[in-house]
């Protein structure tokens, strides 16, 4: 028998290519947000109705001591109060006690845009306020404590309100006058020649006090001043001549006024006459 051939394979169907799927790229992480500032710069609010007994700045402020950041108060007392605050975030905290009642008050608290904050004294005031001063003390002896310090321009001292005000030449003279409020005040004696008993600490505080400002407020009250007895005569007589002045412009005007309306009733007068002729 005759060897079967075997058969013969088939070429194998050609398998479609493989479209070769393209990977999405990774998406870009979205930026993240950076988180809101807090806004640091500084702010004041203008409190109404606030108004009670012994209120104080340190009364005031303990009523909004929870705000925190508190840089200056002013009192206005009947009127209003200006808080300024560090950052905005403190002076928010105050807004939201708008409508609330404080010290037995309903408060009104709002933005005070347009206050602006006291400079810094430092480095800019050339006097100091003394305070605590003994009633008998002299201008010689306050000058005599603080002669160390620097040149003395102008001492000024106010007995009955136990104070004084220390003018120097500059700033600087100022700032090391202040760092002498633990040196006891001696009335510019020996320290060993007073009892310690009426040895005593001064308080000080920088002014900003000057000759050119004192010069200012004087000239102020002068033009404030009740008029003397010769100004006011003065002012009486002209306020009559101008009275008396003011008296016959007017009445001429009603002449004036008077004149013409009767010349219109002759002419009218006239005209009937000649329409009934």
């Amino acid at each position: 028998m005759a060897p079967k051939k075997k058969a013969a394979k088939k070429p194998a169907a050609p398998q479609p290519e493989k479209k070769e799927e393209k990977k999405a790229a990774p998406k870009a992480a979205a930026p993240k947000k950076a988180p809101a500032k807090a806004d640091n710069k500084p702010c004041a609010v203008y409190i109404q109705n606030l108004d009670f007994d012994g209120m104080c700045k340190d009364e005031v402020q303990k009523c909004f001591a929870h705000c925190k950041g508190i840089k200056e108060i002013r009192l206005r007392h009947g009127k209003y109060v200006l808080i300024f605050f560090a950052t905005k975030e403190n002076g928010q905290k105050a807004i939201e006690m708008n409508k609330k009642v404080v010290k037995g008050n309903k408060i009104k608290v709002k933005w005070a845009k347009k206050a602006k904050s006291t400079p810094p004294r430092e480095g800019r005031c050339k006097t100091i306020w003394v305070g605590g001063l003994p009633k008998s003390t002299k201008k010689a002896e306050l000058a005599k404590h603080f002669a160390s310090a620097g040149d003395i321009v102008k001492v000024r001292v106010y007995n009955n309100k136990k104070m004084g005000f220390v003018y120097f030449k500059d700033a600087a003279q100022a700032a090391k006058a202040m760092s002498m409020a633990d040196l006891p005040f001696n009335y510019g004696k020996d320290a060993s020649d007073i009892p310690i008993k009426r040895q005593k600490k001064l308080d000080l505080k920088l002014s900003i006090r000057s000759k050119e400002f004192d010069a200012k407020r004087a000239e102020k009250q002068a033009n404030r001043r009740p008029p003397s007895e010769i100004e006011a005569a003065k002012r009486k007589s002209e306020a009559r001549v101008a009275n008396r002045a003011a008296a016959k412009a007017a009445k001429a005007a009603e002449q004036a006024k008077g004149g013409s309306s009767t010349k219109k009733e002759s002419t009218t007068k006239k005209k009937s006459s000649t329409t009934k002729k």
